[in-house]
């Protein structure tokens, strides 16, 4: 695991990324991981500095969730209908 990020909002939330192309969060601290796959590798992990629900991941690609890490979107490259 590495890239670890903490959230500036709630130190309980918490983003790590694998070398196998998964990531995880937590939001107790790290008690507990849900895994997510952004299709590749995470390199970087953003918090947005106003809306705490906000985050932002660079894997293959720019991906943003707006709820808190629940679901992402691909932002750059545009998606392909």
């Amino acid at each position: 695991m590495f890239h670890p990020q903490i959230s500036p909002h709630d130190p309980n939330t918490v983003l790590v990324s694998c070398d196998m192309t998964g990531a995880y969060i937590s939001h107790d601290g790290g008690k507990s991981w849900r895994m997510f796959n952004l299709r590749g590798v995470v390199e970087f992990f953003v918090f947005d500095p106003l809306d705490k629900k906000v985050m932002y991941a660079e894997a293959n690609g720019l991906w943003r969730s707006q709820d808190g890490g629940g679901s992402w979107s691909l932002l750059y490259p545009r998606p392909r209908p």
